[in-house]
């Protein structure tokens, strides 16, 4: 029964062994005797399935990009080099360029002359440089697919609209937002434009990130340099939002038909009213001092010219008697006078005489 038993389980053992062997054999007939057409075609779908993979990885990729702390020296010397190399016969057609002044967080657009030197400016925009951003250098726009979408991801979990790459982590983007959300706008990040408020980006506002976006391709070149003038169009004022609490959350700049920023126009006119309620106070609590001032100072006016005027009556009194009774002192000297100058005249006529007698 035992040896019965082992050779059923033997029998089943080659028998799968058998097909096993079929199945390859009827593989290898099939490909051989297969026609190259039939290949071509599944090494066509092998293909484009790989290309799907790739372009789902690369997109996952760019949905996290990053942006670290990146320092000039610590950048990939291959990814600099592909930046410089790839784009360097696309320089010459670059209708724009693009010079950065970190000090003054500006960004100024230029186009060429007649010579086709870009010594024009075209454009001017704010912007928040950051501290990993190049103290200085030209470097060229790549021209890969994913150095430019229209939204990012950032470091923190934050996004940015229109990022354009200008070498390793150092991109062009819009102020970040909360989620993939126009509505979610940092607002307090967008009231520091014009400072350095950035990891190492450049941000600007939505408007201004298109247009690079748009209007600067892969070849561009950008200048970083450091300068306290801001440039040949000086330096453009962006609004502070922070105070509307009911359209905060978007930029103003942003050209979407959704922007609530499009009807708060006839509101930002009432702002200047609040300056106008408070003028009025302020006359209000300050006329009561002067109105008292003026009465205090009107009846000091008043009791000092009662004050002066009886001492001006009184010394012209007093003065009056003195004058009259010089005269009278005066006159009867006069009189006196005459009289007792009369006898002198005739004692003297009398002594002349007795001269005369006495020469006789």
């Amino acid at each position: 029964m035992l040896e019965k038993i082992k050779n059923k389980k033997i029998a089943i053992i080659l028998g799968l062994i058998g097909l096993i062997l079929v199945v390859i054999l009827a593989i290898v007939i099939i490909k051989i005797k297969m026609p190259k057409e039939t290949k071509e075609v599944v090494q066509e779908i092998e293909q484009v399935e790989q290309e799907k993979i790739e372009d789902v990885t690369t997109q996952s990729q760019e949905d996290i990009l990053e942006e670290p702390p990146l320092y000039v020296d610590q950048i990939d010397e291959e990814t600099e080099e592909e930046t410089k190399g790839t784009t360097e016969n696309k320089v010459q057609t670059s209708k724009y360029y693009i010079k950065v002044n970190n000090q003054e967080n500006v960004v100024t657009i230029y186009t060429k002359d007649s010579n086709g030197n870009y010594t024009i400016p075209y454009k001017a925009m704010i912007c928040s440089i950051g501290t990993a951003t190049p103290t200085g250098g030209v470097y060229t726009i790549p021209g890969k697919k994913w150095d430019r979408w229209t939204w990012g991801q950032m470091v923190g979990g934050v996004w940015a609209q229109y990022y354009v790459r200008i070498k390793g982590s150092i991109l062009f983007h819009s102020v970040p937002y909360v989620s993939k959300d126009k509505s979610t706008l940092e607002y307090w990040e967008y009231d520091k434009l014009g400072t350095k408020a950035s990891a190492g980006c450049i941000r600007l506002t939505v408007e201004d990130a298109k247009w690079i976006y748009d209007n600067c391709p892969a070849g561009t070149q950008v200048e970083f340099y450091y300068d306290s003038n801001p440039g040949p169009l000086g330096k453009p004022v962006a609004k502070k939002i922070s105070a509307e609490e009911s359209v905060r959350g978007w930029d103003p700049t942003d050209p979407s038909s959704e922007n609530p920023w499009k009807n708060y126009v006839p509101n930002l006119v009432e702002q200047p009213d609040t300056p106008v309620i408070e003028q009025p106070e302020e006359p209000v609590i300050v006329e009561p001092p002067k109105e008292e001032n003026s009465e205090e100072e009107q009846p000091s006016k008043e009791e000092n010219p009662e004050e002066e005027q009886p001492p001006k009556e009184e010394n012209p009194e007093e003065e009056q008697p003195p004058k009259e009774e010089n005269p009278e002192e005066e006159q009867p000297p006069k009189e006196e006078n005459p009289e007792e100058e009369q006898p002198s005249k005739e004692e003297i006529s009398d002594e002349g005489n007795k001269e005369e007698a006495d020469k006789l």
